[in-house]
């Protein structure tokens, strides 16, 4: 093998290289991760205020988690989220 194909077989392993390499990291920045939620009431809570505060509370966790936010948690007045960056 001579130099010149030694060289050219070697940028060419570059090329394809850097190509694979893009190409997934464009494929996973394109992968959206998105949550859906659904809250519930406990058999005894069934009145139209919680009934309409749970689907308030769902509408809001639905439009959060098509965004890439994932509840973790829940504390009194405030929902703690995450996502990928």
């Amino acid at each position: 093998m001579t130099k010149k194909t030694l060289i050219a077989a070697l940028l060419v392993t570059l090329v394809f290289v850097f190509v694979a390499y893009h190409a997934s990291r464009t494929s996973q920045a394109a992968t959206k991760i998105s949550w859906e939620y659904k809250l519930v009431a406990e058999p005894g809570a069934k009145s139209l205020f919680v009934a309409e505060r749970l689907q308030d509370n769902e509408r809001f966790l639905n439009s959060l988690g098509a965004d890439g936010w994932e509840l973790v948690a829940l504390e009194p007045g405030f929902y703690i989220l995450k996502r990928q960056r």
